[in-house]
């Protein structure tokens, strides 16, 4: 596949900036995700290669409305096929308003 995404649909209490960190694992080096509300892009999140061990990412800003919405969380469409993006496992996230 090109392309690998998951949907989650939130409930954004108050509109705003908000923090991300992911629970990830990833066995490749240079690994990245993309966060998108509908088409667009909110931000990207770099995945450390953790040798399969579960880490915390850096925090990323997301600018979000207040309400039900669906975030995806995707690999990057702008990259070779040949350098696709893969090995990463994602646990969970968290959101924090900042």
């Amino acid at each position: 596949m090109r392309e690998q995404w998951v949907n989650y649909l939130i409930d954004v209490p108050a509109a705003g900036l908000y923090q991300i960190t992911m629970a990830a694992a990833c066995i490749n080096v240079d690994q990245l995700l993309e966060i998108f509300s509908g088409e667009t892009r909110l931000s990207v999140v770099d995945i450390p290669l953790s040798y399969g061990i579960w880490l915390d990412t850096k925090p990323v800003e997301l600018k979000l409305k207040k309400g039900i919405q669906t975030l995806r969380v995707q690999t990057p469409k702008s990259i070779n096929y040949e350098n696709h993006k893969r090995g990463i496992a994602l646990r969970s996230f968290g959101l924090r308003l900042k």
